[in-house]
């Protein structure tokens, strides 16, 4: 789930199809999971918007596609993601919500 230098570490997380192999791996999971879903911010999407997404510096996901009622369809409901913990740039300061991750 982890690769890169142990300063700037990738993720790599999908709590659908991946299955810890032992119990601490499982504790290790289910944290994993509980931070992500506390630091969820959701973003609904409407018809034209955009969303671009670093794969590489955030953890993101989308909800199960739900068809409106109206007989059209289109789109992919909401969007959400976790504040990335990468670290920033010399000249900006990290995410508050990540602040903790670097120590500032």
């Amino acid at each position: 789930m982890l690769s890169g230098p142990v300063d700037s570490p990738e993720i790599v997380a999908d709590f659908h199809a991946m299955e810890p192999l032992d119990e601490s791996a499982a504790r290790a999971f289910g944290e994993l999971r509980e931070a992500t879903l506390a630091a969820l911010a959701s973003t609904v999407l409407e018809a034209g918007d955009l969303i671009i997404v670093d794969n590489r510096a955030a953890v993101h996901g989308r909800t199960a596609f739900r068809p409106a009622t109206t007989g059209r369809t289109g789109g992919c409901g909401a969007a959400s993601r976790s504040p990335t913990c990468a670290r920033p740039a010399p000249s900006g300061p990290p995410d508050p919500r990540c602040a903790r991750h670097w120590g500032r």
